[in-house]
């Protein structure tokens, strides 16, 4: 599964976040002695890392990938440190204020804000925060409500970074099914070439399996090449002054 460094999205905005990361003892019951065990997550690569202490027992609970990268007899969990250069810091401190706040501090009714809310989504997918994910496709359809239309850059960055059947993918198919025709979708592939392979088959498939073909047999009963032949006839029109003496 291969995903690009977030802070390469074009146009990524800068979220507004809450100041304070630390967590407030009495809303998270899931933590026995919240200062017992921390890790150091540092993001992002060379000349523009950040470091950001997190409790180890909260990162496990929401995070599959952390979990294993601080148990067992990985380097992680011996030294502490977690590397994670390909990742944007940004993306991983709003990750760090749900994972204490329980809330994305992110207006989605701002349609700049597109290219930041995919990113937060595959962070989530690639380090196994489903709960996190959940909380973005929040964000995503309360966008959908008021920007139903995405660009073929935003569905580009999406579909590079996603595995066939993610539900990412179908989000923004469907908004494409829902919004134009299967007609844009070609003339806009034809004369552009700007959209994945992936999701063109992708809404062609969900078109057709929403408005399923009639019978058959009804299909064949009328086909217009067999039926009438007139279908296909040019404009005639006299030919003047041509008879010969």
């Amino acid at each position: 599964m291969s995903y690009q460094n977030t802070k390469d999205v074009p146009g990524t905005p800068q979220a507004t976040l809450s100041s304070d990361l630390k967590p407030a003892i009495g809303r998270i019951p899931l933590l026995k002695n919240p200062y017992q065990s921390a890790v150091t997550v540092k993001v992002g690569s060379e000349g523009a890392q950040r470091s950001f202490i997190v409790h180890t027992e909260l990162l496990n609970y929401r995070s599959s990938f952390f979990k294993a990268a601080t148990t067992g007899n990985w380097d992680e969990a011996k030294t502490g440190i977690i590397n994670l250069p390909a990742d944007d810091p940004q993306v991983f401190e709003i990750f760090l204020d749900w994972l204490y706040q329980r809330k994305l501090d992110l207006n989605p009714y701002q349609a700049q804000n597109l290219s930041l809310i995919l990113a937060l989504w595959i962070f989530g997918d690639k380090r196994q925060a489903p709960a996190f994910q959940n909380a973005v496709a929040e964000l995503l359809r309360t966008f959908a409500n008021n920007h139903p239309t995405v660009s073929p850059e935003v569905i580009d960055f999406a579909f590079e970074n996603t595995v066939e059947g993610s539900p990412l993918r179908t989000f923004l198919t469907d908004i494409f099914v829902w919004q134009y025709s299967i007609a844009i979708l070609v003339r806009r592939t034809l004369d552009e070439a700007c959209y994945p392979k992936a999701f063109v088959l992708g809404v062609v498939e969900r078109f057709f399996n929403l408005f399923p073909r009639p019978n058959p047999n009804a299909i064949m009963k009328s086909r217009p090449y067999v039926a009438n032949a007139r279908v296909y006839y040019v404009p005639e029109q006299e030919v003047l002054g041509s008879e010969t003496k």
